[in-house]
């Protein structure tokens, strides 16, 4: 179950930085890593002093082989210091769909990615993230199917970018996404 929080503010900013601050880790799902959204998210990880690892997604919807090793160091990580939250972050649906990934393909890569984690011994009990579509939607549906306790801080008046980078306010339409 999805608990659903709206921001005061209606900036994505915001609600970015205060995703980022509210959890341990910050893993980031994107296709293209230099959009304004990653750049806001690595620079409040950088302010919230909070570690990051971002994953790039390719073309068929998957990590790269060459990035086993940044999966490892991030177990390590989260193991190491005992990391129980995260916060999902990375490019919107609009972004995405450029390089042929659909939602529901990046719904069951991070489902499959943070159920790995905790499969290696990562004590992950709750994920968060700002209800964006694409991989904000994808860690809020991953936290769903895992049973984990999920938070989505929302921007205030329930914005979220459709498939076509148009803003859309509506909390009838941001919840319609995840069955509610």
């Amino acid at each position: 179950m999805i608990e659903f929080i709206e921001d005061r503010c209606t900036n994505y900013q915001h609600r970015t930085f205060l995703n980022v601050d509210n959890a341990e880790f910050t893993l980031i799902f994107a296709a293209d890593l230099t959009t304004a959204g990653e750049k806001c998210t690595l620079n409040a990880c950088r302010n919230c002093e909070r570690p990051v690892a971002s994953f790039l997604i390719g073309r068929d919807g998957r990590i790269s082989d060459d990035q086993v090793g940044k999966l490892n160091a991030c177990i390590e990580y989260l193991k190491e210091n005992k990391c129980t939250s995260l916060n999902i972050a990375g490019n919107g649906i609009y972004t995405f769909i450029k390089y042929g990934v659909s939602q529901e393909r990046l719904n069951d890569l991070v489902t499959n990615f943070i159920h790995h984690l905790i499969s290696t011994g990562c004590n992950i009990t709750s994920l968060r993230s700002g209800g964006q579509t694409g991989a904000d939607e994808a860690g809020l549906v991953a936290g769903d199917r895992l049973g984990l306790k999920t938070i989505c801080l929302c921007p205030k008046g329930w914005r979220f970018r459709d498939v076509h980078n148009q803003d859309i306010k509506s909390e009838k339409l941001f919840k319609e996404r995840f069955g509610v």
